[in-house]
């Protein structure tokens, strides 16, 4: 006689621990004191086993058709979980440490993908992930059946009250990421933060130093001489502080810098005019790095202060050499795209930022005028 397949037999209580037995994951069923088998699923990772019990039971006497048909269909579930599982496993891709679907706990799974994260821009991730936990407060555990489209919306306003310009779009697209692959690993049917609206904050959130305030800087000592030249520097490359910080003379031939940034991995090509060149100074060792800083911390302290100093009126930060770099050379009369190309942009969408902000300052600039009595 042909023995019957585990689905044929979900009318009654399975008699063998092993329901499906696959290469990675076997479902198992486990008798209850009480009666009625548990399903579980038993992993093989490596050697190592570790077990997952999935909240879903078997009962010992289905006499009814509606018993045996919720049989049939926590054992058909269970099944359709081990085979996902199976699948995930084989491809090495996330693996969810959740019990049951839409009961999974969602700051776990946050976590673990925030841990396991691999790109470049996992600081992004990890702020994301504060803000989040800041919002809900204190809390132990958060199921996927409470990630509602309300509590999505209730995180971007979050957002634009905690944080400033760009910020609140970027990190809430993070948190769309997220929630994009949940629904890949079948814990939710769709994406909740999808149907929230996340709209892109127009214009640049830093201050810009105008060629003249540059120079005012630059007529003015700084505590710490390698910070003047290190962001003078910035001024006329429009490298970031961790580009600055670690740029060695390696990547430096001539007139040009060839460097891949630590931000976006994308490597972007500098010509040095010759205020770029006058601050390198003499090459001092054949490698190793162009200029020696401190801290992140104690630049920024030291940034402000040397701006004080020179009476500029802005809160300057380190970012703000970059930012003056882009709008001057607009200001100057270079195309989008050369500029897109110097700042390392993956897209002129970010460049428009510049564009709109030229076209500010030039109308600031004709409202400045003084009127004419005749």
């Amino acid at each position: 006689m042909a023995k019957k397949s585990p689905a044929a037999e979900a009318g009654k209580v399975s008699q063998t621990r092993v329901v499906v037995k696959g290469k990675l994951v076997k479902l198992r069923a486990r008798r209850l004191p009480a009666g009625g088998e548990t399903l579980y699923l038993d992993y093989n990772e490596g050697g190592k086993r570790r077990y997952d019990f999935l909240g879903l039971h078997l009962m010992e006497s289905a006499k009814t058709s509606k018993d045996r048909q919720q049989n049939k269909d926590n054992q058909l579930l269970a099944e359709r979980i081990r085979s996902e599982r199976e699948l995930q496993l084989s491809k090495n891709s996330l693996i969810v440490k959740a019990s049951v679907q839409r009961r999974a706990d969602f700051l776990a799974y946050l976590d673990e993908y925030v841990e396991s994260y691999p790109k470049k821009d996992l600081r992004v991730m990890e702020a994301m992930r504060k803000q989040f936990k800041a919002m809900l407060g204190e809390t132990g555990a958060l199921p996927f059946s409470e990630v509602t489209v309300r509590l999505c919306s209730r995180f971007r306003s979050h957002l634009e009250a905690k944080c400033s310009g760009s910020t609140p779009y970027n990190y809430f697209k993070k948190f769309r990421k997220v929630l994009r692959q949940a629904v890949k690993d079948g814990l939710i049917d769709r994406n909740p933060a999808e149907e929230v609206e996340n709209r892109y904050a127009e214009g640049i959130e830093k201050e810009v130093l105008t060629t003249k305030e540059i120079q005012l800087m630059a007529n003015v000592e700084c505590y710490l001489p390698e910070v003047k030249r290190a962001f003078l520097f910035s001024c006329v490359t429009g490298l970031r502080f961790c580009d600055i910080q670690a740029l060695e003379w390696k990547c430096i031939a001539g007139s040009v810098i060839r460097l891949k940034q630590q931000k976006t991995s994308k490597e972007v090509v500098v010509n040095l005019n010759g205020t770029a060149i006058r601050l390198l100074g003499e090459k001092t060792k054949s490698n190793g790095k162009v200029f020696e800083l401190p801290s992140s911390t104690t630049c920024a302290k030291h940034l402000q202060n040397w701006a004080n100093k020179a009476k500029i009126g802005k809160k300057v930060t380190w970012h703000c050499a970059r930012h003056s770099f882009g709008t001057n050379l607009l200001i100057s009369g270079a195309d989008v795209r050369s500029v897109s190309g110097l700042l390392g942009h993956s897209s002129l969408v970010e460049t428009q930022k510049y564009v709109r902000l030229v076209e500010s300052l030039k109308e600031k600039a004709v409202e400045k005028l003084p009127e004419i009595v005749f």
